[in-house]
């Protein structure tokens, strides 16, 4: 079963609402269970686990937490009654993510929206939200996001791979292991200008 590792081949970090950013595996091993080694095409979300671990221990949920306990798909991983959405929020965005359809709004459709078909377009490459043929799906998605306001996205970082680039000074010839900034010859980082000429 897998949560809403990775980007789209743009960014790599975990502050970006793109579905290579916003996935982690969830992996849950419960002793007994028949379904052992099965995989889940459902979508959850990390707040499902607490609800899940306090009903296989026989605890009491609090109603102050949030998420949905995962106990029906540990039996039933295909359970098809499984339609929940896996909702993600960042700086200025907020997504939501069902099986289909990843929609994300930034800063409440201000600073823009995006709309990814996943049957078609895993990758996110085809922001299908100005389009009027899924304006249907677009108000149903929207519809699923937390109302209220949005902290303000951060400007854009302007980054120049000459003038900004990371270098640590290489060891001299000669020099004993771990005497050059960085670590053992910078921590394998070449200069700036061997990697931008």
């Amino acid at each position: 079963m897998t949560a809403p590792l990775g980007a789209t081949g743009r960014q790599w970090m975990k502050n970006i609402l793109w579905e290579e950013s916003d996935r982690v595996p969830l992996i849950l091993r419960v002793p007994g269970m028949k379904n052992r080694g099965k995989r889940s095409p459902r979508t959850v979300e990390l707040l499902d686990l607490y609800p899940t671990l306090t009903g296989l221990a026989g605890l009491p949920h609090y109603a102050r937490n949030e998420g949905t306990s995962l106990e029906s798909l540990l039996r039933n991983p295909a359970d098809r009654s499984w339609t929940k959405p896996a909702l993600s929020q960042i700086r200025g965005g907020r997504s939501v993510r069902t099986e289909r359809w990843r929609y994300t709004e930034w800063e409440e459709g201000r600073l823009g929206r995006e709309l990814y078909d996943h049957r078609v377009d895993p990758q996110e490459r085809n922001n299908l939200a100005e389009n009027p043929r899924v304006a249907a799906t677009v108000a149903k998605l929207r519809a699923l996001l937390p109302r209220g306001s949005v902290e303000k996205r951060s400007s854009a970082i302007r980054y120049d791979a000459i003038r900004d680039c990371t270098y640590f000074p290489q060891p001299k010839p000669g020099a004993a292991k771990g005497d050059a900034p960085g670590g053992e010859g910078g921590g394998g980082l070449k200069r700036c200008d061997a990697l931008d000429p």
